[in-house]
């Protein structure tokens, strides 16, 4: 079923994320899936936070807008993904 508001050939995340599904599931063969939206959160959730503190440069205020989270859940998911913030921005 195609989407109306799909826009050309661009890339959908939520296709990519079912056709990473569709690869995941195949390659269980016999083996159960378990927490499989949990998987999915915990894989897509680091990179994002971590795209948007760069485009930010770091400043948690925008970051946490953009995301839509608060200032203490965003650090908290910093946190928890082990997410490290450079002070200096010249750091490498």
């Amino acid at each position: 079923m195609e989407n109306k508001n799909s826009k050309g050939n661009k890339p959908r995340i939520d296709k990519t994320i079912q056709e990473s599904l569709e690869l995941y599931f195949n390659r269980l063969g016999e083996q159960k899936p378990h927490a499989v939206l949990e998987m999915v959160i915990n894989a897509s959730e680091k990179p994002t936070i971590e795209f948007v503190l760069t485009k930010t440069k770091y400043n948690l205020s925008l970051s946490s807008k953009i995301l839509g989270v608060t200032r203490a859940t965003l650090r908290k998911k910093i946190a928890k993904h082990h997410i490290y913030i450079r002070k200096n921005l010249n750091e490498k």
